[in-house]
């Protein structure tokens, strides 16, 4: 965004300040100025567990396999029927819910390394979203061929 909007020329710059400015704190106090700006506490960084509830279920989710694919549509829908998405416009969101430590495509799944982690309000709940993320998600016996992380490049030089 640095090069789109012409506050930098250079990729190699941009992408300099874009780590400086997480390695520094500074686009985390950025963040926290956002939070209260927008009404939410002026402590947020400073006491995020005081403001941000945990959920009652927080547990892996095994798979088998390499994972290849993710639908993230399905892991939106699995987002939803937890609580933390909405059916309906105004419906209160449950912000203590969803998925935390995905693994990448290409990682080996097994009982040791998980698909990810569910975040959820009761254990129902949990093997409700399991099952969505489970279907949501491909694996394969083979390890896929590695695909690029960036497919295009759409402004400047690389």
């Amino acid at each position: 965004m640095l090069i789109a909007t012409g506050k930098e020329a250079d990729r190699t710059a941009a992408l300099q300040r874009c780590d400086d400015a997480v390695t520094s704190g500074r686009a985390l106090e950025i963040f926290g100025k956002m939070v209260a700006a927008l009404g939410g506490p002026s402590d947020i960084i400073e006491n995020r567990k005081k403001h941000l509830t945990a959920a009652s279920v927080v547990r892996p989710i095994h798979a088998a396999g390499y994972l290849a694919s993710v639908d993230t549509r399905g892991v939106g829908n699995a987002i939803i029927e937890l609580g933390g998405g909405r059916h309906r416009v105004g419906e209160a969101l449950d912000l203590s819910v969803g998925f935390s430590d995905f693994a990448s495509v290409g990682t080996l799944l097994d009982g040791e390394t998980p698909l990810a982690v569910v975040h959820a309000a009761s254990e129902d709940d949990a093997a409700q979203a399991e099952e969505l993320l489970l279907a949501a998600c491909t694996t394969v016996a083979d390890e896929p061929a590695k695909a690029p992380v960036i497919s295009e490049i759409l402004t400047g030089t690389p």
